[in-house]
């Protein structure tokens, strides 16, 4: 067996960010957040000026939204909360946010440029360090993401790799088991291992879908998984996954899910 070489993860905190599709109230239309939501990923809208973490943006035709790191479930719950209250402030009156994890929308809402662009920097597969790239299929299907954070003191590039294979036994593999079908693998989103090291100093996963911040009980589950995972890596027990790279892409890409039911048994993940 393969033995990696890691260090701990120390001092660890949990932020995001998180999209999500606005919706007419009534008909459950989706509308572009274009025009309503402030900010773009260069140069986001701050919208609490005593919390620098607190920022909204457009993406595609998502609102997407950050959040402070934090250190509790319950501090994880509120902090999303905010953001959400705080853009349900500004909407329309007809219009309310959708924590779904794809949509296919009518086309008078994908005419603008901004509509029809997907991704932004490259995201790289953990298991095989590969590039992933979104799939523009060409029609009118878009999808939303929670991307969970986690930030530690002697960050590196391999302790975080490490770390985002975890995620995917505790969060990406409880997923396919929990939120309802959906395509939003088609375009490339939502694969196994799916991650960004970023400059603050740690890690993004980027596997999971916008219903995971749905209500609060999927919110302190993201939590408590992710902590499971920092856990897992230091307790020394990646090497009890490193040989399962192929079930667990195999699980998370096609939604096996007779193979996620092996592994939820066999590793005692938590399903809600």
């Amino acid at each position: 067996m393969e033995t990696i070489q890691k260090s701990k993860i120390l001092n660890w905190k949990i932020g995001g960010d998180f999209e999500t599709f606005l919706q007419d109230k009534q008909t459950k239309k989706i509308y572009t957040a274009e025009g309503i939501i402030k900010g773009t990923k260069n140069d986001p809208y701050h919208f609490d000026p005593e919390n620098n973490y607190y920022a909204t943006s457009l993406d595609c035709v998502l609102s997407e939204f950050n959040v402070e790191p934090c250190t509790s479930p319950g501090q994880y719950y509120l902090a999303i909360q905010k953001a959400l209250k705080y853009i349900d402030s500004i909407l329309p009156q007809n219009m309310e946010i959708a924590t779904i994890p794809c949509s296919r929308m009518d086309y008078d809402q994908l005419v603008s440029e901004t509509a029809n662009l997907f991704g932004c920097s490259v995201s790289y597969n953990a298991w095989n360090l590969e590039p992933i790239h979104p799939i523009p299929t060409g029609d009118s299907l878009r999808s939303a993401g929670a991307h969970i954070h986690i930030g530690y003191d002697n960050h590196n590039s391999e302790t975080s790799i490490e770390l985002i294979k975890a995620m995917d036994l505790f969060l990406g593999i409880p997923s396919i088991l929990i939120e309802p079908e959906n395509e939003r693998k088609q375009v490339g989103y939502g694969c196994a291992g799916n991650f960004r090291l970023q400059d603050y100093g740690g890690v993004e996963y980027r596997t999971l879908s916008s219903h995971f911040i749905s209500t609060q009980e999927l919110i302190e589950w993201m939590f408590r998984n992710t902590e499971r995972a920092i856990q897992f890596i230091n307790e020394e027990r990646i090497n009890e996954i490193i040989n399962f790279g192929n079930e667990i892409q195999d699980i998370i890409n096609n939604s096996n899910k007779e193979l996620a039911k092996e592994f939820v048994e066999r590793f005692n993940l938590e399903i809600i």
